[in-house]
């Protein structure tokens, strides 16, 4: 048997999905403080804007997505999984992008009182 036929029936499995590949990388991290500081805060900050822009389409799409399961304790990149985050952390990254859009929590509130996409209530309205 020749070196070609030898490698044809070798099977090697598909490559993991990158995306599926970073977001297990990042829960890794999150729970490990000092791995946590060492990401580049330039690079979290394109990843956060990819991820909501991400969502945000989809949503304008029609999906009824959930932002985090009920209770916020998720399975996460398809591993059972009991990462999950606490009120204050959801409350300071809230606050840390309402800042950083130059939004107030009233605008906020008004955004969903005249019907804005992304309601609570699961709905998407628009």
């Amino acid at each position: 048997m020749d070196a070609s036929s030898s490698t044809s029936d070798t099977r090697e499995e598909p490559a993991a999905d990158p995306v599926d590949a970073a977001v297990r990388l990042l829960v890794e991290t999150a729970r490990d403080p000092d791995a946590a500081a060492r990401i580049d805060a330039a690079a979290l900050g394109r990843l956060l804007h990819a991820a909501i822009a991400t969502y945000v389409r989809r949503v304008e799409q029609g999906e009824g997505l959930v932002a985090l399961a009920p209770g916020s304790t998720a399975a996460i990149a398809g591993q059972a999984s009991d990462y999950s985050l606490s009120a204050t952390e959801v409350m300071v990254f809230v606050t840390q992008l309402l800042a950083s859009a130059e939004l107030e929590l009233f605008e906020l509130g008004m955004w969903q009182a005249w019907g804005g996409i992304g309601s609570p209530d699961g709905e998407v309205r628009g």
